[in-house]
């Protein structure tokens, strides 16, 4: 992976790895002893799935956690979302039609997608 993002100019190494919570005990060991070199975590999930709170917390494991506050490196973890582009119309409508009601012309436009 190359570009000009800052993340990466100091030689960074992306790894890709399974949750720490991963049902499969070798995966999860791989990844437990990987994070012990990490200087940086990504939590990288779908948008649907780090927009809800509790599943937010549980794509990090107590345990996990806990060793990341041990060793100070709570502040270096980032939740990267993906799929953001996937909409539902739906939930556009749920969440904004208060909003168009009071722009002339806006709810009908939203009610057309």
């Amino acid at each position: 992976l190359a570009g000009p993002w800052h993340v990466l100019r100091s030689g960074a190494c992306l790894v890709d790895l399974p949750g720490v919570r991963d049902a499969n005990v070798v995966r999860n060991k791989v990844a437990q002893r990987r994070l012990t070199a990490c200087s940086g975590i990504w939590v990288v999930a779908p948008i649907m799935r780090a927009v809800d709170d509790r599943t937010a917390k549980e794509l990090l494991g107590e345990q996990f956690k806990r060793r990341l506050l041990m060793d100070g490196l709570m502040d270096n973890v980032s939740f990267v979302c993906t799929q953001t582009d996937e909409l539902e119309v739906s939930d556009i409508w749920k969440d904004h039609h208060k909003e168009a009601a009071t722009k002339p012309g806006r709810a009908e436009r939203m009610r057309e997608l």
